[in-house]
């Protein structure tokens, strides 16, 4: 884990069924009580040792978790013919935590903590089925400042180099079963070795370019995809192309903007990308045809106007194939709310662990958590109808029905479909749920579900007195009383 280094196997497990079976225990402790301490979570002392103990254990890691956890999301994906993958990477800060020894450095000038590159698996319509691939590293202090000796390194020392490393996995760990598999990426994806990375045939990528006006590309003559062109920037090749036509998106909030409708004017150009200038081998390598959607928003009314280029490997002859790859790029917002859920819903930035290596387990720990929040909020919306038994446990149903009934929640009150218990949850977590309120987000659903936790918690409590009571009262008192 200190500096990126390649994965030469994804495969590593926890040595000892005794580990696995504290993980599963815990993820099922912690996914009731989000953003509560790790003493605040555990039912005892006892629990809470074991916690960090698991956390402090030399045989753990995070590849470790990650992989007694993926069975589950690749069940999901077995009963899909297509699955959508958002990789990205993000980064878990520990500043305020100077006691922690192992920090490595990040992209702010004096902040240490934790790199991290995660891949979601989601299905065709935008519910998160949990992680593929999620790999930790620190950045060494000793590398700060050296840029131009990272460019000298080979591709696989690199940092860049986690896309291909995490696209590999996900092409040979999802499913035989699985036809088609999209893997998408944001602007830091932006590479040729990314593109033209070996893959399976039904494995295509979508990736936003982060630097268009830099990218020289050959431009087919009538759009003829596997003939030769002269080489010229890809905006001028963009240009010539005419609007396929519009369509109109729902925008994500973001940064304190309220989500907003945008109309999006769209076109496409078949092209090869070449090879950087620079890059070693450069005889070698061949060009990647890939076809480039250009979504530009003409008039924002005073917001940011949005001018998308999302690269795509797979064929996009027409505009409704360009608006689906829109469509799916828009499926990346979901990886962006799982890091909120884990920094903002998890607190792991919180955490106050004595190691590096104890908080990168906590943290493979706790995205584990995380997608579960993350997965029940999306999947109330994309099967509504779904039975509540499926999410929610007999106690929990129960404890729903008595708030509904409580609040003279009309509507909920039988609390059968998974659209329903959300719902009540959400209610629990402060949701109002007037008319202009729209769906419950994560915040809302992480609030209910840790008051949900309680109220179960004093049922059981409750359930158990009245119990002991009705024992006591047929058995009688001990031999010996008066």
């Amino acid at each position: 884990m200190d500096t990126y280094e390649p994965l030469p196997s994804w495969d590593v497990r926890l040595p000892d069924v005794r580990l696995v079976d504290r993980l599963g225990y815990m993820v099922d402790q912690f996914s009731d009580q989000y953003g509560r301490s790790i003493p605040q979570a555990c039912a005892d002392h006892n629990d809470m040792d074991c916690a960090y103990d698991f956390f402090a254990n030399d045989r753990v890691s995070p590849l470790a978790i990650l992989h007694h956890q993926r069975p589950a999301t690749l069940e999901l994906c077995r009963s899909l013919k297509r699955v959508l993958v958002a990789q990205d990477a993000s980064e878990a800060n520990y500043s305020d935590h100077p006691a922690c020894r192992g920090l490595g450095y990040l992209d702010g000038a004096t902040c240490l903590g934790l790199k991290f590159h995660s891949g979601l698996a989601i299905s065709p319509d935008g519910v998160p089925l949990g992680l593929l691939t999620q790999q930790v590293w620190i950045r060494h202090p000793s590398q700060r400042g050296q840029t131009a000796r990272r460019r000298r390194r080979a591709a696989t020392q690199k940092e860049s180099y986690r896309w291909q490393d995490h696209l590999a996995a996900v092409d040979r760990l999802v499913p035989k079963e699985v036809e088609e598999l999209l893997v998408i990426a944001d602007r830091e994806g932006d590479i040729y070795g990314y593109l033209a990375a070996p893959r399976s045939a039904r494995c295509h990528l979508l990736v936003r370019l982060a630097q268009a006006h830099r990218l020289v590309v050959e431009a087919p003559p009538d759009g003829q995809a596997q003939a030769p062109g002269k080489p010229e920037p890809l905006l001028g090749v963009l240009g010539r192309q005419p609007w396929l036509g519009t369509h109109t998106i729902t925008v994500p909030r973001a940064d304190g903007q309220p989500s907003r409708q945008a109309l999006l004017h769209l076109r496409v150009a078949a092209v090869r990308v070449l090879p950087p200038k620079h890059a070693k081998g450069r005889a070698k390598l061949k060009p990647v045809t890939v076809w480039v959607i250009e979504a530009v928003e003409l008039a924002a009314g005073g917001a940011k106007r949005i001018c998308w280029r999302l690269v795509s490997t797979k064929p996009v002859r027409d505009l409704a194939e360009a608006i689906g790859c829109v469509q799916d790029y828009l499926k990346r917002w979901r990886v962006e709310r799982f890091h909120y859920v884990l920094k903002s819903g998890c607190l792991v930035e919180q955490l106050q662990l004595e190691t590096a290596e104890r908080l990168a387990n906590a943290l493979a720990f706790y995205s584990q958590v995380a997608c579960r929040v993350l997965r029940l909020t999306y999947l109330s919306r994309a099967q509504p109808d779904s039975p509540a038994e499926q999410e929610f446990s007999t106690e929990e149903l129960a404890t729903l029905r008595g708030y509904a009934q409580e609040k003279k929640m009309s509507r909920e009150k039988d609390v059968r479909t998974l659209r329903q218990a959300v719902r009540v949850v959400a209610r629990l977590g402060g949701f109002v749920g007037r008319k202009g309120d729209g769906q419950p987000g994560v915040k809302v659903l992480w609030r209910g579900l840790v008051s949900l936790h309680d109220r179960v918690a004093g049922f059981r409590l409750g359930f158990a007195a009245a119990s002991a009571r009705l024992e006591h009262q047929h058995l009688g008192p001990p031999k010996g009383d008066t």
